[in-house]
């Protein structure tokens, strides 16, 4: 009796687990059909990763892999001559700290740019001076928070290439007194930064006693008044204030010092006089 004998080819599979994330995000690559600890490359768009490696004695393999660092965009996965599918990799941005008055220094972080190219950066509709992405397309630079009103904000950062991305910051309100010591009866500037624009009923307090009332802050929620420090004891105290959508600006304080003066008409030696103090 003849025999025969069938014989057939395997065909090579490889598939992507995920496909989109940002600069050095994970992804992985299951494939078979290769041959028995087949040498496996894998290259991502330009890039020739080095997570390949062979399969085992039955043709498959299961790799770990990083997204490198290029800008934005979607790149084909080729594992060996196979066509393993396609990544999207995705901008990447943040901001730290996430909160704080105007002036404060925040360092800025981002994938996916164009290498090299220009980002522009806003907050509450403000420009920032622009930043510069590096060879690889990741951001790492420091800007200052302007002079803008307070409340949640959104920075965002926008690269040549159309990628970007957005990052919540809150900016903090501010509250100083200048000078910061008197005596009861002296007049004190208090000013405010960072209040909500426009916000009105703003009330200023001395220790628990409203001293003033009615401040309204402008566009960029700034505000001042003349406040007149009350008879009370010698000591620190603190000067607050509030308004109709800032409650967590931060007390100033102050030191009240004592106050003596001397009453009489003048006089010779004996004459009686009267001393006044307060403090």
């Amino acid at each position: 009796m003849d025999s025969a004998v069938d014989s057939f080819r395997v065909e090579t599979e490889v598939d992507l687990v995920g496909s989109e994330g940002g600069v050095g995000s994970n992804f992985s690559i299951s494939g078979r059909g290769f041959g028995e600890r087949e040498a496996i490359e894998v290259r991502f768009g330009p890039e020739e990763l080095p997570c390949g490696d062979r399969s085992n004695s039955n043709g498959r393999a299961t790799l770990s892999c990083q997204v490198p660092a290029l800008s934005a965009g979607i790149y084909r996965v080729i594992v060996n001559e196979f066509n393993a599918g396609t990544f999207t990799i995705e901008s990447t941005f943040s901001v730290r700290p996430a909160k704080g008055p105007p002036g404060t220094t925040v360092r800025l972080a981002g994938t996916g740019f164009e290498p090299g190219g220009r980002v522009q950066v806003t907050i509450g509709g403000n420009t920032l001076p622009p930043v510069f992405a590096d060879s690889g397309g990741a951001v790492g630079s420091q800007l200052q928070i302007p002079n803008i009103s307070g409340g949640p904000q959104v920075l965002s950062a926008t690269g040549a290439n159309g990628s970007g991305g957005q990052a919540s910051f809150e900016i903090t309100p501010t509250l100083t007194a200048a000078p910061t010591e008197g005596t009861p009866g002296d007049v004190l500037r208090v000013t405010g930064t960072a209040f909500r624009a426009n916000e009105t009923g703003i009330t200023v307090r001395f220790g628990g006693t409203e001293v003033a009332s009615g401040v309204v802050a402008d566009g960029r929620g700034f505000w001042q008044t003349s406040i007149t420090i009350p008879q009370t004891t010698a000591g620190n105290h603190t000067i607050s204030a509030s308004g109709s959508g800032t409650t967590n600006a931060p007390v100033q304080q102050v030191s009240v010092g004592t106050s003596v003066g001397v009453t009489s008409d003048g006089g010779p030696p004996g004459t009686e006089v009267t001393f006044q103090g307060s403090g």
